[in-house]
């Protein structure tokens, strides 16, 4: 399937927030207000792409000037459709 082999890799342990739900859309609706609140700060971005996708680090960028962001958690790309992103800053 792979057209070379793949590498083994190691990472450092890092600790991830985690809910689960049914997979389907109600389920998962309902589950999605609680995540959106344990992330912290929210932004969206819309266009066309590739031109959307040079939005993204200054979307970033612009969301953690807004507050004090939590540095040790990780920043969020959530792709809602192909012309609009989501920016999760976790704080």
């Amino acid at each position: 399937m792979f057209a070379i082999t793949p590498d083994r890799i190691q990472r450092d342990e890092v600790v991830v927030m985690q809910r689960e739900t049914v997979d389907d859309l109600p389920h998962i609706q309902q589950l999605w207000p609680a995540f959106e609140q344990l992330v912290g700060l929210r932004g969206r971005i819309v266009g066309e792409p590739p031109q959307l996708y040079e939005q993204i680090g200054p979307g970033m960028t612009q969301l953690a000037e807004s507050a004090e962001v939590d540095e040790s958690r990780p920043l969020v790309e959530y792709y809602r459709r192909h012309t609009e992103i989501e920016l999760w800053g976790p704080v």
